[in-house]
Order: structure tokens, then sequence, then C-alpha cells
């Protein structure tokens, strides 16, 4: 009976040890928050500092933070972590580890992002030289004459805005905060500023203003939500953004935001900043990125303003210096910096789409770059870039309009007729062609209200005179199948008669980017039939095959599902610990460690996972009390 004591009291504290070695390791948290939008990732974030955390962007992988005892972590969306450390030798540690992890792309310190302004004075009398430096006044007459239909949306990412100042007059904002304080507060004044240029600029047009809120009264932020800022303008409808701040060092989260926002069909215009730099040398993030449009700063009299940083990625050069802004008392100041040549810019390229609606990220770039006034070297240079912004007889490309007859003719007998128009341009109605024995039904595709960029021909449709009173609802490109466009009307559809060709592709388009883990692809669409051509693009892998986690702890008698990027073979080096069955699940066969490798189809790419089995603490307890009754 003392010896069953003894086990019994041996026993319980064994399990006792074993409750606490296994619970936490059961319990272990990978982060304590999750955002699926980057709203909601920045309200999560926003109170995380710079510089005592890491941002870490992944590959859809899980990162393991344990090693590195964050005080806070936060999931957020396109598998990117904002990650809180004690301090920033705490972070730069946790760096190292966060860097060399299977399955990040990559991790950097969240850093701060400063408002790009130097000097600053109040003054009632101040002169607003930039507005006709640039002959924004002239563009925005011509475009006043143009009678828009369309509306554009300018973002401005930056301190927010005093909405009630007199020069937002009749002005329609929005926006968001992605600090703790409301966008339409302006502790610092410097997006009141830089909204202001822009309202002043496009005064009477049909520009709304989208303020975005990153940075605090200081006119300081985080690269985490600046970049969260930029995402949310461009995906909620901004067609050119404003960025006048920086961080002083590369800082591949605000690389990418801008990416993210070209690929939106949104412009970013960045300011050059204040640092008196090359940008090739030192980076200044986001002016040294080459996908944005940077706009370095300049005096009155054409002098570069002395502390604006230059380098390859700069695109054109506006006002800079002495500038009239408006301020938080209702009234302007004097102020200088890059921040305020950006706007310029921004307006430009807001009335530069209001005259081509049409006008791509790619077109409105080429239309700032090519209405400017060369200075400094002939040519590009990396001061003054492409030159001043002067919008004073700004000159649009011209493309040619095509309408075919298919087989009638125009009033002065031509089978078809050409339109040369500068792009933008209204188009004007012309006379419908006329054929015997068919009436005419419009153009396929429509002839557009304005010059498109690209050339296009637009196609007569006819309907025999027997359905001329046809109603039509639906015009639709013949298939290569089915000669003939089809013209469907209230009651039926009716076959006209202007012949297929056969197939008849559009350009290569690219479907799916070639990675590190698969073959990427394009794609090519007949305009007729819609029928898809397909090629690949192949690109060698450089990393191993991903595996959505890279270490399992498994009780016995559990499983984990454990999923691989693409088709695989699972290779277990000791089955009698652990077996993986068809659809990837990890079972637990019996205590011990071993590997699990995934192996790609075509062989050449692999991925392994630890697999560790072991047993839960009443699992232990109840061995133990076997082994002890054993004993007995």
């Amino acid at each position: 009976m003392k010896r069953l004591r003894r086990t019994a009291a041996a026993a319980l504290a064994a399990a006792l040890l074993l409750a606490m070695w296994a619970l936490p390791a059961q319990g272990a948290r990978y982060y304590d928050a999750c955002a699926k939008d980057y709203k909601t990732f920045s309200a999560l974030t926003r109170d995380v500092p710079a510089d005592v955390s890491l941002i870490v962007k992944t590959d859809g992988t899980l990162p393991d933070l344990r090693a590195t005892h964050p005080v806070r972590s936060i999931q957020g969306p396109d598998d990117t972590y904002v990650v809180l450390y004690e301090s920033e030798e705490a972070a730069d540690a946790a760096l190292g580890q966060m860097e060399t992890q299977r399955g990040v792309d990559w991790a950097e310190i969240n850093v701060p992002v400063y408002a790009q302004e130097q000097t600053a004075s109040v003054s009632d009398e101040a002169v607003g030289w930039g507005y006709e430096y640039i002959h924004a006044d002239v563009l925005n007459a011509r475009v006043r004459e143009a009678a828009p239909t369309e509306r554009v949306t300018v973002a401005v990412v930056d301190s927010g805005v005093l909405a009630s100042h007199p020069v937002f007059e009749g002005r329609n904002i929005v926006g968001t905060s992605m600090t703790a304080v409301p966008y339409d507060e302006d502790g610092s004044g410097h997006g009141t500023s830089v909204s202001g240029i822009i309202a002043e600029c496009t005064e009477g047009l049909p520009v709304d203003l989208m303020e975005v809120r990153i940075l605090n009264d200081r006119g300081e932020g985080t690269s985490a939500n600046a970049a969260a800022g930029i995402r949310y303008a461009a995906e909620n409808g901004a067609d050119v953004l404003n960025l006048s701040f920086g961080a002083e060092k590369h800082v591949q989260t605000l690389d990418d935001a801008v990416a993210d926002a070209l690929e939106c069909g949104c412009l970013p215009v960045i300011s050059a900043g204040n640092y008196g730099c090359d940008l090739d040398v030192k980076p200044i993030c986001p002016s040294h990125d080459a996908d944005g449009f940077v706009v370095s700063g300049c005096a009155t009299d054409d002098s570069l303003y002395k502390k604006t940083c230059f380098g390859s990625t700069v695109d054109v050069c506006a006002p800079a210096v002495n500038l009239r802004c408006a301020n938080l008392s209702g009234g302007y100041s004097t102020k200088s910096g890059t921040s305020f040549a950006a706007p310029y810019a921004a307006a430009a390229a807001a009335m530069l789409k209001l005259l081509a609606p049409d006008a791509n990220v790619q077109m409105l770039e080429y239309l700032l770059k090519t209405n400017v006034r060369d200075l400094g070297d002939a040519g590009f240079d990396a001061y003054y870039g492409y030159g001043v912004l002067d919008l004073h007889d700004v000159q649009l490309p011209q493309q040619t309009l095509t309408l075919d007859a298919a087989g009638g003719v125009f009033a002065d007998g031509a089978s078809a007729v050409q339109k040369t128009l500068a792009v933008g341009a209204r188009v004007e109605e012309t006379a419908a062609p006329k054929r015997d024995g068919f009436a005419f039904k419009g153009y396929l595709p429509e002839v557009p209200t304005y010059m498109p960029f690209d050339a296009r021909t637009c196609t007569a449709l006819w309907a025999p005179e027997s359905e001329a009173d046809a109603v039509i609802t639906e015009r639709r490109e013949p298939t290569c199948t089915e000669s003939g466009y089809v013209v469907f009307s209230t009651e039926e559809p009716l076959t006209v008669s202007v012949p297929a060709t056969g197939h008849n592709y559009s350009d290569w388009r690219l479907s799916r980017a070639a990675t590190q883990y698969a073959y990427g692809e394009e794609k090519s669409f007949c305009t007729r039939c819609g029928d898809v051509r397909t090629r690949t693009i192949e690109q060698l892998p450089t990393k191993e095959l991903t595996l959505k986690a890279t270490k399992i702890r498994l009780r016995y008698q559990t499983t984990y599902d454990l999923a691989p990027s693409e088709t695989v073979t699972w290779i277990v080096d000791d089955e009698s610990v652990a077996r993986v069955t068809v659809p990837g699940i990890v079972e637990a066969v019996g205590k011990g460690t071993t590997t699990v490798t995934a192996v790609s189809a075509d062989g050449k790419k692999t991925a392994s996972c630890d697999v560790t089995v072991y047993y839960a603490w009443w699992q232990w307890l109840i061995r133990i009390f076997l082994a002890g009754w054993l004993w007995y």
C-alpha cells in the first residue's frame, strides 16, 4: 500500500509537469488580430509606433512569430503582417530571424514617414504665383469650354483637411482616416495646404477630393499606414493620388503600394523630397521608385529649389518656393517644399483626365511629360526631369476613327469615312450611310462620344428592309462558326449580312504571372467568338515548393491538413511516427520526430516539414499510472 501511494504521488507530480509543458505548446499564438481590408488593418495598426515594429510579407505561409517574442502582431490583407516589439533592439534582432524564415518574401522595419514641407510663414498678402507660372488657368479655361460630363477624383494621402476653408467652397470632399483622428481634422495644416493648391487649380471643374489621413498633427506617420492609405484610395475610385510625404530610406511596402495603385488605374504623383540628395544614391521612398510620377521643385526665376531631391526617377518640375497655401486659420500662408510642387502636377493630371476621359495612367504620364518647358540640360535631366510643367497649349496626340459602311455608301459616295482628331475631342455625328434593300442599324462597336486613344474602326450594321422597324436591344460580334453580325431586336435575333472571316485574335494578355512556384500564362482572345489561345511563360524555379506549415506538433491520434501550393507527391522519412494520406492530411502514428517532404509533379521543386508527435498530458498520465501499477 505504501508503494502504491508513492507511485500515485510520483505519477501526479509527473502529470502536472507534463501539463505545464504541453498546454502552452498547444495554445501558441500566431497573431492577435486579423483584418481583411486595409482600412480595418490601419485601425488595428494605427497605434503601433514606427522603429519598434516590423512589416512582414509572406507567400501565404503563416510566419512563426514565437521565436521572436513580439508584444503584439496583426495579420492584414495580402499576407501582410505588422509585428510590434518592446524596443528597437528587439525589432532589429527579430528582423534578421524573419528575413531568413521560409515563406517570408521580405521583412522590414516599419519606419516613420514625414510631410515634405520646409518653411512656412503666415501672410495675408501671400501671392499665388505657381498657378499662373504653369498656366493652370489656361488649361482650366480650356477644360471648362470642353464642358466635360465625367468627374475625376484626386486623393490626397496626407494629414487631413480643413474642409471649411473658403478655397474648398462648393467642392465635393470625401475621405477616411488611417489614424485615430478623423480625416476632416488637420492639426498640422499640411494636408489643407496641399489640397488647397489642387482646389485652386481646378476651380469650377468636376474634380472631387478624397482625403486619406495618414499623418498626425506633427506631420508624421508610419510606412505601414501610409501604404494602407495608398491602397485604400486606389481601390476606392481615385484617379490621381497626391503623395507629399516620404521616408528616409527604401521601404518595400511603399513601393508595392505604388505599384498596386498603378494596377488599379490610379496615377501616383509623388513629391521628390526636401533632403537635397541624389535619389539614386540615397533613396527617399517613394520618390526613388521609378513606377510613380515624381515632381521636383523650382523657384519663380526658373532656378531649382535648393532643397529638392533629384535623380533618374524625377519626371517633371513644378513650383515649390514661397507659395500661397491655405492655412488652418481660414487664410493663407507662404510655404516652401516639394510637398507643394506635387499638387500642381496632380491638378494638371486631373484636368488632362477631364480633357481626355479615356486616358489611362500611361497616357496621363505621357501628357504630363510632353507638356513642359525644357530647363536645365536639353531633354531629360536629373533635376528638372523632362522640364517644368507648362499647360498654356496642351497638345493631345491624334488618332484616326474609321467608319466603314460595310457594303453601303455615305452621302459623298465613299465606302468609308475617316476622322482624325485629338484624343479626348468630341466626335461629331456623321450622316448615316445607305444601302439598297437594307436599313441602317448603327455601328459595331458604337461610335464613341470622345476620340479614343487607340485607332478604331466602327462597322455599319444592316438589317433587311422587312425588319427596318425592329428595336435594337443588343449588338453582338459574329462568331467564327456563324457568319454575320447578330443584331438582337425586341422580337428575335436578326442576322446581318457582314460575313465573319475567321478568328481575329487580340494582343496577348498576361493572365497569370510566372512566379518561383509556378509557370505563368498569357492569353489571346478572338474578338468575334471569344476563342482563347494560351501560351506558357516559362521561368525556372528559384525557391522550394511552399507548404503552409514548416513545423507541426501533433498529439498522438490527431491529424493536421498540410496543404501545398500545387499537386505533389508525399514522402515520409519515418512512417512509424506519421503518415500522409492523399489529400495531404498528416496522421500521427507514434511518438517521435520525422520529416514530411512534398515533391512537385515535374520533380524540380521540393519542400519539407518537420513533424513531431507527442503524448498529451493525460496520455502521459495514463501511461505513468499503468507503469506504476505494473511495477507495483
